[in-house]
Protein backbone atom coordinates (compact mmCIF):
# COMPACT_ATOMS: atom_id res chain seq x y z
CA UNK A 1 0.00 0.00 0.00
CA UNK A 2 3.25 2.44 -0.39
CA UNK A 3 3.02 5.17 -2.42
CA UNK A 4 6.30 4.39 -3.47
CA UNK A 5 9.05 2.07 -3.13
CA UNK A 6 11.32 1.99 -0.57
CA UNK A 7 13.97 -0.83 -0.83
CA UNK A 8 17.25 -2.43 0.18
CA UNK A 9 18.61 -4.77 -2.35
CA UNK A 10 21.30 -6.80 -2.01
CA UNK A 11 23.92 -8.72 -4.33
CA UNK A 12 21.75 -9.87 -7.10
CA UNK A 13 19.07 -7.40 -5.54
CA UNK A 14 21.16 -4.63 -6.75
CA UNK A 15 20.12 -5.67 -10.57
CA UNK A 16 16.39 -5.97 -9.51
CA UNK A 17 16.00 -2.22 -7.91
CA UNK A 18 18.59 -0.58 -10.50
CA UNK A 19 15.73 -2.05 -13.08
CA UNK A 20 12.68 -1.27 -10.96
CA UNK A 21 14.24 2.21 -10.97
CA UNK A 22 14.68 2.53 -14.58
CA UNK A 23 11.49 1.30 -15.22
CA UNK A 24 9.17 3.06 -12.98
CA UNK A 25 10.99 5.84 -11.50
CA UNK A 26 7.68 7.64 -10.25
CA UNK A 27 6.96 4.60 -7.69
CA UNK A 28 10.80 4.79 -6.15
CA UNK A 29 11.18 6.42 -3.17
CA UNK A 30 14.55 5.25 -1.67
CA UNK A 31 16.76 2.50 -3.34
CA UNK A 32 19.68 0.90 -1.40
CA UNK A 33 21.81 -1.29 -3.23
CA UNK A 34 24.61 -3.20 -1.61
CA UNK A 35 27.18 -5.70 -3.00
CA UNK A 36 26.37 -4.87 -7.02
CA UNK A 37 26.25 -7.27 -9.49
CA UNK A 38 27.64 -6.44 -13.40
CA UNK A 39 25.29 -7.66 -16.13
CA UNK A 40 27.12 -5.96 -18.92
CA UNK A 41 29.64 -8.61 -19.59
CA UNK A 42 29.75 -11.81 -21.14
CA UNK A 43 29.46 -14.98 -18.11
CA UNK A 44 33.06 -16.14 -18.64
CA UNK A 45 34.72 -12.27 -18.05
CA UNK A 46 32.38 -11.68 -14.85
CA UNK A 47 33.73 -15.29 -13.56
CA UNK A 48 37.52 -13.85 -14.16
CA UNK A 49 36.55 -10.49 -12.37
CA UNK A 50 34.80 -12.12 -9.72
CA UNK A 51 37.66 -14.31 -9.00
CA UNK A 52 39.66 -11.28 -9.05
CA UNK A 53 37.35 -9.72 -6.06
CA UNK A 54 37.93 -13.38 -3.96
CA UNK A 55 41.57 -13.10 -4.36
CA UNK A 56 41.63 -9.46 -3.15
CA UNK A 57 39.55 -10.38 0.06
CA UNK A 58 41.72 -13.47 0.16
CA UNK A 59 44.50 -10.88 0.46
CA UNK A 60 42.37 -8.96 3.16
CA UNK A 61 41.98 -11.75 5.20
CA UNK A 62 45.57 -12.62 5.31
CA UNK A 63 46.62 -9.15 6.48
CA UNK A 64 43.36 -9.40 9.14
CA UNK A 65 45.10 -12.51 10.07
CA UNK A 66 48.68 -11.17 10.39
CA UNK A 67 47.48 -8.16 12.37
CA UNK A 68 44.52 -9.12 14.48
CA UNK A 69 44.48 -13.08 15.08
CA UNK A 70 45.93 -15.03 17.48
CA UNK A 71 47.25 -17.34 16.75
CA UNK A 72 47.31 -17.12 12.79
CA UNK A 73 49.01 -19.80 10.51
CA UNK A 74 50.53 -17.48 7.72
CA UNK A 75 53.95 -15.90 8.73
CA UNK A 76 54.01 -12.84 6.13
CA UNK A 77 51.80 -11.90 3.00
CA UNK A 78 54.33 -13.27 0.66
CA UNK A 79 54.70 -16.60 2.01
CA UNK A 80 50.94 -16.59 3.30
CA UNK A 81 49.94 -18.77 -0.22
CA UNK A 82 52.61 -21.25 0.34
CA UNK A 83 51.55 -21.54 3.64
CA UNK A 84 47.79 -22.37 3.21
CA UNK A 85 49.10 -25.07 -0.22
CA UNK A 86 50.76 -26.50 3.01
CA UNK A 87 47.36 -26.85 4.54
CA UNK A 88 45.49 -27.92 1.88
CA UNK A 89 48.30 -30.72 0.90
CA UNK A 90 47.45 -32.12 4.03
CA UNK A 91 43.88 -32.07 3.50
CA UNK A 92 44.42 -33.91 0.13
CA UNK A 93 46.95 -36.50 1.87
CA UNK A 94 44.13 -37.55 4.80
CA UNK A 95 40.44 -35.41 3.91
CA UNK A 96 39.03 -34.25 6.63
CA UNK A 97 35.56 -36.16 8.44
CA UNK A 98 32.81 -33.72 9.83
CA UNK A 99 29.97 -35.33 10.61
CA UNK A 100 29.32 -38.15 7.91
CA UNK A 101 30.96 -35.86 5.31
CA UNK A 102 34.60 -36.18 3.87
CA UNK A 103 35.96 -32.64 3.15
CA UNK A 104 38.70 -32.73 0.30
CA UNK A 105 40.38 -30.08 -0.93
CA UNK A 106 38.11 -28.86 -3.35
CA UNK A 107 35.25 -28.73 -0.43
CA UNK A 108 37.15 -27.20 2.16
CA UNK A 109 37.89 -24.31 -0.55
CA UNK A 110 34.68 -23.76 -0.89
CA UNK A 111 33.67 -23.52 2.46
CA UNK A 112 36.83 -21.26 2.70
CA UNK A 113 35.15 -19.12 0.36
CA UNK A 114 32.06 -19.09 1.99
CA UNK A 115 33.82 -17.49 5.53
CA UNK A 116 35.41 -14.79 3.58
CA UNK A 117 31.67 -13.34 2.68
CA UNK A 118 31.56 -12.88 6.40
CA UNK A 119 34.19 -10.94 7.92
CA UNK A 120 33.36 -11.62 11.79
CA UNK A 121 33.46 -15.23 11.06
CA UNK A 122 37.47 -14.07 10.15
CA UNK A 123 38.96 -14.66 13.64
CA UNK A 124 37.70 -18.08 13.88
CA UNK A 125 38.94 -18.67 10.45
CA UNK A 126 42.16 -17.89 11.33
CA UNK A 127 42.12 -20.18 14.33
CA UNK A 128 40.68 -23.27 12.15
CA UNK A 129 43.84 -22.81 10.03
CA UNK A 130 46.29 -22.19 12.49
CA UNK A 131 45.04 -25.53 14.12
CA UNK A 132 45.16 -27.64 10.71
CA UNK A 133 48.66 -26.06 9.92
CA UNK A 134 49.58 -27.70 13.50
CA UNK A 135 48.20 -30.98 12.49
CA UNK A 136 44.98 -30.79 15.01
CA UNK A 137 41.97 -31.95 13.92
CA UNK A 138 40.29 -30.78 17.70
CA UNK A 139 36.68 -30.50 18.37
CA UNK A 140 37.00 -26.54 17.59
CA UNK A 141 38.07 -27.94 14.28
CA UNK A 142 34.96 -30.29 13.54
CA UNK A 143 32.47 -28.09 14.98
CA UNK A 144 33.52 -25.29 13.20
CA UNK A 145 33.71 -26.67 9.44
CA UNK A 146 30.12 -28.32 10.66
CA UNK A 147 29.11 -24.88 11.06
CA UNK A 148 30.39 -23.04 7.94
CA UNK A 149 28.61 -27.01 6.05
CA UNK A 150 25.46 -25.71 7.78
CA UNK A 151 25.77 -22.23 6.74
CA UNK A 152 26.72 -24.00 3.34
CA UNK A 153 24.12 -26.03 2.25
CA UNK A 154 20.87 -25.83 0.75
CA UNK A 155 17.40 -27.77 2.25
CA UNK A 156 17.37 -29.92 -0.79
CA UNK A 157 20.85 -30.38 -2.09
CA UNK A 158 21.53 -28.54 -5.39
CA UNK A 159 18.65 -26.67 -5.30
CA UNK A 160 20.17 -23.27 -4.82
CA UNK A 161 23.12 -23.30 -6.86
CA UNK A 162 20.88 -24.90 -10.36
CA UNK A 163 18.57 -21.83 -9.79
CA UNK A 164 21.83 -19.16 -9.39
CA UNK A 165 23.47 -20.93 -12.44
CA UNK A 166 19.82 -20.53 -14.18
CA UNK A 167 19.63 -17.18 -13.37
CA UNK A 168 23.18 -16.50 -14.71
CA UNK A 169 23.36 -17.84 -17.91
CA UNK A 170 19.99 -16.55 -18.71
CA UNK A 171 21.03 -12.74 -17.88
CA UNK A 172 24.42 -13.03 -19.29
CA UNK A 173 25.55 -13.73 -23.15
CA UNK A 174 27.74 -16.63 -22.84
CA UNK A 175 30.11 -17.97 -24.96
CA UNK A 176 29.12 -21.44 -27.06
CA UNK A 177 33.37 -22.50 -27.33
CA UNK A 178 34.24 -24.02 -24.51
CA UNK A 179 37.96 -22.70 -25.37
CA UNK A 180 36.56 -19.86 -24.18
CA UNK A 181 35.89 -20.96 -20.57
CA UNK A 182 39.46 -22.73 -20.56
CA UNK A 183 40.89 -19.44 -21.61
CA UNK A 184 38.51 -17.92 -19.00
CA UNK A 185 40.02 -20.51 -16.43
CA UNK A 186 43.72 -19.31 -17.08
CA UNK A 187 43.35 -16.10 -16.96
CA UNK A 188 41.21 -16.37 -13.22
CA UNK A 189 44.08 -18.83 -12.27
CA UNK A 190 46.61 -15.48 -13.01
CA UNK A 191 44.59 -13.60 -10.77
CA UNK A 192 44.04 -16.25 -7.99
CA UNK A 193 46.55 -19.35 -7.78
CA UNK A 194 44.59 -20.50 -4.76
CA UNK A 195 41.00 -20.35 -5.79
CA UNK A 196 41.62 -20.98 -9.45
CA UNK A 197 39.25 -21.13 -12.57
CA UNK A 198 36.49 -22.61 -10.58
CA UNK A 199 34.41 -19.94 -10.65
CA UNK A 200 34.89 -19.51 -14.84
CA UNK A 201 34.21 -23.60 -14.79
CA UNK A 202 31.28 -23.00 -13.00
CA UNK A 203 29.64 -21.26 -15.50
CA UNK A 204 30.21 -23.95 -18.26
CA UNK A 205 26.88 -25.00 -18.51
CA UNK A 206 26.05 -22.01 -19.82
CA UNK A 207 27.52 -22.51 -23.33
CA UNK A 208 24.70 -25.18 -23.50
CA UNK A 209 22.24 -22.86 -22.14
CA UNK A 210 19.19 -22.48 -24.37
CA UNK A 211 18.45 -19.22 -25.69
CA UNK A 212 16.61 -17.15 -23.51
CA UNK A 213 15.45 -13.32 -23.62
CA UNK A 214 18.16 -11.15 -23.65
CA UNK A 215 18.05 -9.24 -20.05
CA UNK A 216 18.09 -5.32 -20.30
CA UNK A 217 21.69 -3.75 -19.72
CA UNK A 218 22.85 0.01 -19.81
CA UNK A 219 20.32 0.68 -17.00
CA UNK A 220 20.72 4.17 -16.06
CA UNK A 221 17.53 5.06 -14.44
CA UNK A 222 17.91 8.83 -15.76
CA UNK A 223 14.47 9.99 -13.86
CA UNK A 224 14.97 7.81 -10.63
CA UNK A 225 15.29 10.09 -7.18
CA UNK A 226 18.56 9.76 -5.50
CA UNK A 227 19.88 6.57 -5.46
CA UNK A 228 22.55 4.59 -2.65
CA UNK A 229 25.16 2.02 -3.68
CA UNK A 230 27.49 0.52 -1.12
CA UNK A 231 30.38 -1.15 -2.16
CA UNK A 232 32.66 -2.95 -0.30
CA UNK A 233 36.37 -3.23 -1.29
CA UNK A 234 37.37 -7.00 -0.28
CA UNK A 235 33.87 -8.16 -1.16
CA UNK A 236 34.68 -11.92 -2.39
CA UNK A 237 31.75 -12.47 -4.17
CA UNK A 238 30.53 -8.95 -6.32
CA UNK A 239 34.24 -6.80 -6.58
CA UNK A 240 33.94 -3.47 -5.54
CA UNK A 241 35.01 -2.22 -9.20
CA UNK A 242 31.13 -3.46 -10.16
CA UNK A 243 29.58 -1.11 -7.36
CA UNK A 244 31.79 1.96 -8.54
CA UNK A 245 30.47 0.87 -12.37
CA UNK A 246 26.87 1.14 -10.91
CA UNK A 247 27.15 4.13 -9.28
CA UNK A 248 28.88 5.55 -12.39
CA UNK A 249 25.84 4.24 -14.72
CA UNK A 250 22.93 5.12 -12.39
CA UNK A 251 22.48 8.79 -13.51
CA UNK A 252 21.23 9.71 -9.48
CA UNK A 253 23.71 7.52 -7.55
CA UNK A 254 26.09 7.98 -5.10
CA UNK A 255 28.25 5.67 -3.44
CA UNK A 256 29.64 5.00 -0.18
CA UNK A 257 32.54 2.84 0.36
CA UNK A 258 33.12 0.08 3.39
CA UNK A 259 36.78 -0.30 3.54
CA UNK A 260 37.05 -3.95 5.01
CA UNK A 261 35.82 -6.87 3.86
CA UNK A 262 32.39 -9.58 3.24
CA UNK A 263 30.01 -9.73 1.02
CA UNK A 264 27.51 -6.56 1.68
CA UNK A 265 27.92 -4.32 4.40
CA UNK A 266 24.76 -3.11 5.31
CA UNK A 267 23.38 -4.63 8.33
CA UNK A 268 26.45 -6.32 9.53
CA UNK A 269 27.28 -4.65 12.27
CA UNK A 270 29.40 -1.59 10.56
CA UNK A 271 27.54 1.34 12.39
CA UNK A 272 29.45 3.86 9.92
CA UNK A 273 27.81 1.96 7.45
CA UNK A 274 24.16 1.49 8.96
CA UNK A 275 24.26 4.58 10.06
CA UNK A 276 24.54 6.74 6.69
CA UNK A 277 21.85 4.14 4.99
CA UNK A 278 19.77 4.29 7.84
CA UNK A 279 19.77 8.23 7.61
CA UNK A 280 19.07 7.61 3.76
CA UNK A 281 16.27 5.50 4.36
CA UNK A 282 14.66 7.39 7.03
CA UNK A 283 15.60 10.87 6.21
CA UNK A 284 16.57 10.77 2.69
CA UNK A 285 20.06 11.88 3.87
CA UNK A 286 22.62 11.15 1.40
CA UNK A 287 26.65 10.39 2.73
CA UNK A 288 28.80 12.87 1.32
CA UNK A 289 29.76 11.66 -2.55
CA UNK A 290 33.54 9.65 -1.66
CA UNK A 291 32.30 8.89 2.22
CA UNK A 292 34.62 5.79 3.17
CA UNK A 293 33.65 4.20 6.35
CA UNK A 294 37.03 2.24 7.87
CA UNK A 295 37.42 -1.41 8.42
CA UNK A 296 35.49 -2.16 11.40
CA UNK A 297 33.24 0.69 11.82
Amino acid sequence: GDERLNYVGFSYGTYIGALYAEMYPENTRALVLDGAVQTERDVVSEAVEQTGGLQTSWEAFVAFCLDRAEPCPFTGTDSALREMEGILDDIDAEPLRVADRTLDRDRFLDLLRGALYTETLWYDTAGLLARLAEGERDDFVHDYLLGLLRRDGDETPGMEESAHLAVRCADHAAPTDVRDYQEGAIRATRLSPLFGGDEVWRKLPCAYWPETEIAPIGVTAPMAPPILVVGTLGDPATPYTWAREMADRLATATLLTYEGGGHTAYAKGHPCVNEAVDAYLLRGELPEEGTVCPTGS
